[in-house]
């Protein structure tokens, strides 16, 4: 019995440790979310760290 619960608790961690090493994968720059995502005009692919997103620049001139 002592045997099966260790070997859950051994399941557990691992498998939790795998999920954080997965969910690493920020961005560091626009460049780089440009790369890895395609957007609708007129949005365009940039880092909020830690995710990449589509996001509308609007620039205003005066």
């Amino acid at each position: 019995m002592a045997e099966i619960v260790k070997f859950i608790y051994v399941i557990i961690i691992f498998f939790s440790l795998l999920l954080v090493s997965m969910e690493v994968d920020g961005c560091t720059g626009d460049i780089e979310c440009k790369r890895k995502m395609w957007c609708p005009s007129p949005s365009k692919p940039m880092c909020l760290y830690p995710m990449c997103v589509c996001a509308i620049i609007k620039i205003i001139v005066k």
